[in-house]
């Protein structure tokens, strides 16, 4: 039953991986679920002083996810319109080569959003670059916190095989 809790705990926090940078998974809360079923255990690896910290920084970086992006496209000028664009665009660019799609998706699709808006060529290239930027740094700020998370899955195991 323990090595089923480890396998299954490993497997959620590949999981959170691909949830970092497919939008219909959320990567740092399977990671997280991941890490507590492996915790079960070995408890004493991961106190619960820092299995808490870890669901803030979860909870921050899930909240990060969905702000971020938005302020992004914003604070690049991008209007309501960009920000619909850049989150079709995403969907759309999904199936194709799915992490590259995906960004290129966020981009064209704030562009083109920005473009049917009324603006310029040069502000829907900017405010598509905003929103591109944000997108890509939630994606980095994910993946941190997955391996993190991570990390302390490796010690669970690693406290686990030495007992």
């Amino acid at each position: 039953m323990e090595i089923v809790a480890l396998v299954l705990g490993g497997l959620l926090i590949a999981v959170g991986f691909v949830g970092c940078v497919a939008p219909v998974l959320p990567g740092p809360p399977l990671a997280y679920v991941g890490l507590l079923v492996a915790r079960f255990v070995a408890p004493e690896s991961v106190g619960w002083t820092w299995a808490l910290i870890l669901l803030a920084v979860v909870v921050v970086a899930q909240l990060l996810d969905y702000v971020l992006p938005i302020f992004g496209a914003k604070k690049f000028g991008a209007t309501s319109y960009g920000v619909w664009g850049s989150v079709i665009g995403m969907l759309v660019g999904i199936p194709f080569i799915p992490p590259i799609g995906m960004a290129i998706g966020t981009f064209a699709g704030a562009a083109v959003g920005e473009m049917i808006a009324g603006k310029s060529e040069s502000e829907a290239l900017r405010a598509g670059l905003g929103t591109f930027i944000a997108t890509m740094a939630t994606i980095v700020l994910k993946l941190v916190v997955v391996a993190v998370v991570a990390g302390f899955y490796v010690a669970v195991v690693w406290n686990y095989a030495a007992t």
